[in-house]
């Protein structure tokens, strides 16, 4: 908007918000509707649109649902309200947060109540039972809505997907070739279809489909999925990172500190009778035990690097997914470089320095995933601290080897580093600031 120009009336920012929204231009279109609020504070179908905005902005999801439990708060009784807050929420939920997708249950459950025709409330209580992986009771909730709107092609991919899970394969093609005859420009179908040639093995053809439906919305979240799936499908490298994250998880209570306790004990007596007769082999001992302690931390990084190397699969990733595997993957992968360039050399900086950028992902691995109001930020700045003191020995050593030129301290900014880093592991262990 121009601010030279004559400020709108309500009436045409709802317009134009709508309008921009009917063409997929959700940010420019939630910009309308913030300026129709400042209008008109108390409208609720105002803070619904903005909401739907927010959900389809990648970085708003948080903000989205506080729009949209304004709508609510200014008409509890209104179903398509509570349908948005029901999808808010289930947008701004993490991957294994069943709580936030109970909550989203409970908001579609009452949109439902409030209007039981309602193809929208519906489709948000199946997306729900989805996430929370209730096949069965998706199908019915997905079904129900196209009674209600048979052009729905959200419920209709969201009837895929639990017919998909089921094994109801007959009816899944049945399906998915009824939506591209009929929605051929429609992202839900295209998405749809990309899971069905996943199914079959066809990932060229799978990949073509998921593709055209982030072409048509580049915020779609099963397609984004199904990319991710397709590059598991066909890299070796991608499908041993989460089945080895799987095991380490499935080790809980006791077993898992009967693991860690033996892998210790296993790991110092292979260490020390290595050092006396094969230097080396030890400290790759020490580097392969480090990345096996900090998996969890470093697992996403790790993965999101590997994806980036591969044309297709690097689309499914959002931006802070790209950045995360450059900064924590990347960190990782400097490290096994460092302490691999330590067996050739006999400088004993390179050693110290793989140690350095192993710690140093931590904090930066831990910045990433924290949506803490306020602990975010303090995450971020010991994450920078920790960056900085661990490429400080790097270009020491470039500037020594290049121009001769001695940097000061670098053994003890690495020392900071290295403490720093491994305290604040302890903070993020408890979960102090952290979301």
């Amino acid at each position: 908007m121009n601010s030279d120009e004559e400020m709108p009336d309500y009436e045409a920012c709802m317009s134009r918000g709508r309008s921009l929204m009917g063409r997929s231009r959700y940010a420019d279109a939630a910009e309308w509707f913030t300026q129709a609020i400042r209008i008109v504070p108390s409208e609720d179908t105002t803070y619904a649109l903005l909401a739907i905005c927010r959900i389809s902005t990648e970085g708003q999801e948080a903000k989205a649902v506080d729009t949209a439990a304004r709508a609510v708060s200014h008409s509890p009784e209104d179903s398509f309200n509570r349908s948005i807050y029901s999808l808010a929420i289930g947008a701004s939920a993490k991957e294994g947060q069943d709580a936030p997708f109970r909550q989203a249950l409970l908001e579609a459950t009452e949109a439902i109540r409030l209007d039981p025709e309602s193809g929208l409330a519906h489709t948000a209580l199946a997306r729900t039972q989805v996430r929370l992986k209730r096949w069965a009771a998706a199908e019915t909730s997905a079904r129900k809505a196209l009674e209600f709107d048979p052009d729905d092609t959200v419920a209709a991919e969201l009837l895929s997907a639990a017919l998909l899970q089921q094994g109801k394969h007959e009816d899944h093609d049945h399906l998915v070739r009824y939506q591209l005859e009929n929605h051929a420009e429609d992202d839900s179908a295209h998405s749809s279809a990309g899971w069905n040639a996943l199914r079959k093995g066809d990932t060229a053809k799978a990949n073509q489909h998921f593709r055209e439906a982030l072409r048509l919305n580049p915020n779609h979240e099963g397609a984004r999925l199904g990319l991710v799936e397709s590059y598991r499908a066909r890299s070796w490298i991608y499908r041993s990172l989460p089945q080895f994250d799987a095991f380490i998880n499935k080790l809980t209570g006791g077993r898992q500190t009967a693991f860690w306790i033996g892998g210790y004990l296993v790991y110092r007596w292979t260490s020390n009778l290595l050092k006396e007769t094969a230097p080396w082999a030890a400290s790759l001992l020490v580097g392969a035990w480090l990345l096996l302690v900090f998996w969890s931390s470093l697992a996403r990084g790790l993965s999101s690097l590997f994806m980036l190397a591969d044309r297709y699969a690097r689309l499914s990733l959002k931006t802070r997914e790209k950045w995360e595997g450059i900064v924590v993957g990347g960190m990782a992968l400097l490290s096994v470089i460092a302490l691999g360039i330590s067996f050739f050399s006999s400088e004993p900086l390179f050693k110290i320095t793989a140690l350095c950028l192993l710690f140093g992902s931590l904090p930066a691995a831990s910045a990433f995933t924290n949506d803490h109001y306020i602990g975010k930020w303090v995450y971020w700045a010991i994450a920078v601290f920790c960056i900085g003191c661990a490429f400080y020995p790097i270009l020491g050593l470039l500037l020594v080897y290049t121009t001769g030129i001695k940097l000061p301290l670098i053994l003890s900014v690495m020392n900071w580093g290295i403490i720093t880093a491994v305290g604040f592991s302890l903070v993020r262990a408890f979960g102090i600031g952290y979301r």
